[in-house]
């Protein structure tokens, strides 16, 4: 799982799971992918595909701890 954290060069530089740092190809990406997307490679390691869940899931959790933050 990678997390979309911005555009630079043709690249999208991606968090990984243990918080390093990949660049991958705009190319290899859906069209449909913005900064703060989550997304994953299929079963064969090879199609990078948006993972609409886990985008919802990790942004309903940055909203919760917003909540509590200003509460």
């Amino acid at each position: 799982m990678f997390i979309i954290d911005r555009f630079e060069n043709g690249y999208a530089v991606c968090e990984t799971e243990k918080m390093n740092f990949i660049n991958i190809d705009v190319s290899l990406l859906p069209d449909n992918v913005k900064e703060g997307d989550v997304i994953i490679r299929d079963e064969d390691g090879r199609l990078i595909i948006k993972n609409d869940d886990a985008d919802s899931r990790r942004k309903a959790l940055i909203r919760e701890k917003m909540n509590r933050l200003w509460k």
